[in-house]
């Protein structure tokens, strides 16, 4: 009842026709006729009232104002709060399980709508420690949403929370339809969803567009509580191109997880005389569950409070059943805050077939490294015999060499059951008794070797016009983290750290008061602006190539995502700066004929990287760390392509318009 489900134009909508057979049978039965008379008024008093909420429906979609929201269970929320049931648990073995074979029936572009309720409920517990969760119709893990290539996807967000704007961000997306606007990132090319308002995200997707990707909240710190979840694209094409003989698909959620809402960390993160400490997780979950040891005497409760407001019950690890006549793709995200993880199933294979939406020439391993926002697909390969397969631990590290994690409460080892063994109740599954072969004491932050993946069915990236390995603009991007005026410590990119724009978003003052803003049109060699806290690189011609050069002077890893893009990823460096003589030289550290393209990468501590795009999709979109802490603390940018189209587009919602214009009013 709670899931979200999709309903797709031109399939049955759910109306049921119903033959009245009371009519046909004798008038002696008293009771029938009086049904049939109750029957005949209810339908004279609702019929019309049904009527008049059409017509107010498309009342307002005429006059521009968004659809009306369809509420899904609105008062679950309300429910859960009192009630101690596991109903706000999201079935992800039901929910992240794909029917692999309804997609491939699909052929013709359809609408897909999803209605998303999102709400703010106290004391639920995915590890056994009860906290404060913001959530998707009120269920945590956040649902699946699907589309097919070339569908158009409509996402309804309706913001019940009572004080905290919002909005949805879906990860890796293009939006290359004259749609950035629908791209979700609050203060840049949207401005938030106010408390107890509603927006409709319409999405056209690109038939080129098709893998694995993920939504979340891109307002503060909210996704860190709750406020993601999954995204899967499909497509026939990709299937027949992978050559793959899948006969089932599910995703697996990994993300590292608080005792607390996110917000209560921020206050002590961003305050004076913190040297870019970042508040540690207390634990990690796949699929949204996990167990937690839970010791009163040695409990560290978070931020300062007190061990007797502890309420704690206690919870298994997830299990994920699997078919042992059947041959599995797994799409894994990290949809974390914080921290990479090394990934494995006891005695099995993964042999990856995908990286962020591209397919990349298979290669098979037995971990592998996921930093924050990234995502693989693999097919599954048992090692052991189809009539041998039991029950297995799945695992995701957590690699603390990635950050200082002092807290005492986090065991970095994260596990659930793969089980190839029906039951009836997940208590009376036989532990496994499989064992990783892991070393463990990690030394360093690893990230899976990016020269491994190779886009599939490619022989070449972008160059210019004249065939030259360089690309037209060279955007150089130094890192690092500085404690700078009232002893206050920020993420900056070449000496610059960003804030939100406050009165509305940035592509909304560019495009709606060019000749009235208080952001400078750039030059692309200088980047001066005149405001200080808004650093954003202009592209304006269409179809430029630009190689992101990064050299980070932090000690930390920092997965960087570019809105709206894929990059091919030329070169990752582990130590030392990127040199101009790789452009040229046959040293081959720059791959120039098939690097993977993704739109989310790690640059290790004191590393360096060079990414690859055409700017070729109007908009302002984020270049950002996505460590939710340092976006935070400012560690982001923007490039703003395209500026003289995006500003005479003609599709503009007028709710985007109205609510840039209702965070004005508020100052």
């Amino acid at each position: 009842m709670n899931e979200l489900v999709p309903k797709s134009a031109g399939e049955d909508d759910g109306a049921v026709s119903v033959r009245n057979d009371l009519e046909e049978q004798s008038p002696r039965d008293e009771k029938k006729r009086r049904f049939v008379a109750w029957l005949r008024v209810l339908l004279m008093v609702t019929v019309p009232v049904l009527v008049l909420a059409f017509g107010l429906q498309q009342l307002v979609k005429s006059h521009g104002l968004g659809s009306l929201t369809q509420c899904v269970s609105s008062n679950f929320a309300k429910k859960s709060e009192s009630s101690n049931d596991d109903s706000w648990r999201l079935d992800t073995n039901k929910n992240y399980t794909m029917d692999v074979d309804y997609w491939l029936r699909q052929t013709k572009p359809r609408e897909r709508h999803y209605y998303m309720n999102v709400t703010t409920f106290v004391e639920e517990s995915p590890d056994g420690i009860r906290r404060n969760l913001t959530v998707v119709n009120g269920q945590y893990p956040g649902p699946l949403l699907e589309a097919n290539a070339g569908d158009t996807l409509f996402i309804h967000v309706d913001n019940q929370m009572e004080h905290e704007p919002v909005t949805i961000h879906c990860h890796g997306l293009f939006f290359n339809n004259n749609n950035s606007f629908h791209d979700g990132a609050a203060y840049i090319n949207q401005c938030p969803i106010p408390p107890k308002a509603n927006y409709t995200y319409k999405i056209e997707l690109d038939d080129r567009q098709y893998g694995t990707y993920w939504y979340h909240s891109h307002f503060g710190a909210q996704y860190a509580d709750g406020l993601f979840g999954p995204l899967v694209i499909h497509s026939s094409e990709e299937y027949r191109a992978m050559n793959s003989s899948y006969d089932k698909d599910i995703v697996v959620l990994v993300n590292d997880y608080y005792h607390d809402m996110a917000s209560n960390y921020l206050p002590d993160y961003l305050g004076p005389a913190n040297e870019n400490t970042e508040p540690d997780p207390d634990n990690g979950l796949i699929q949204g569950q996990n167990r937690f040891d839970y010791v009163a005497s040695t409990y560290l409760v978070p931020n300062g409070g007190n061990s007797s407001d502890v309420s704690y019950a206690p919870v298994n690890v997830s299990v994920i059943d699997l078919d042992p006549n059947s041959t599995y793709r797994l799409r894994l995200i990290n949809a974390g805050f914080f921290l990479t993880f090394e990934f494995e199933i006891d005695s099995h294979d993964l042999e990856i077939v995908e990286a962020d939406g591209t397919l990349v020439t298979p290669i098979t391993v037995d971990s592998l490294a996921v930093s924050l926002a990234e995502r693989y697909s693999f097919i599954l390969k048992p090692r052991d015999d189809k009539k041998d397969l039991k029950n297995y631990w799945m695992q995701a590290r957590f690699n603390q060499f990635c950050a200082k994690v002092e807290n005492t409460n986090f065991n970095p080892d994260v596990r659930a059951i793969v089980s190839y063994s029906k039951h009836e109740d997940p208590s009376d599954l036989q532990v496994p008794d499989s064992r990783w072969q892991y070393g463990g004491g990690d030394v360093v932050c690893n990230e899976f070797d990016q020269s491994l993946l190779h886009t599939a069915n490619v022989t070449s990236v972008p160059r210019t016009a004249n065939g030259s390995t360089l690309p037209d603009v060279r955007f150089d991007v130094d890192v690092s983290f500085l404690i700078k005026a009232n002893q206050l410590t920020r993420g900056y990119l070449n000496d610059q750290t960003f804030e939100n724009y406050k009165n509305g978003s940035t592509m909304y003052q560019l495009a709606f008061a060019a000749d009235n803003n208080t952001i400078k049109n750039l030059d692309v060699k200088d980047l001066l602006t005149n405001n200080d806290h808004q650093y954003m690189l202009n592209i304006n011609e269409r179809g430029t190539i630009v190689d992101i050069v990064i050299n980070n002077y932090d000690d930390g890893n920092h997965p960087f995502h570019l809105h709206g893009h894929k990059f091919w990823v030329l070169a990752i460096g582990k130590t030392g700066f990127f040199d101009q003589k790789y452009y040229t030289d046959d040293s081959g550290v720059m791959n120039f004929e098939n690097p993977v393209l993704r739109d989310t990468v790690n640059i290790p501590g004191f590393g360096w990287g060079v990414l690859r795009f055409v700017a070729d999709s109007p908009g302002v979109w984020p270049f950002h760390c996505h460590i939710g802490w340092h976006m935070e603390s400012g560690l982001m940018m923007q490039f703003n392509i395209l500026q003289d189209e995006y500003s005479n587009w003609d599709n503009y919602p007028l709710k985007w318009y109205q609510q840039c214009q209702y965070w004005q009013n508020q100052l």
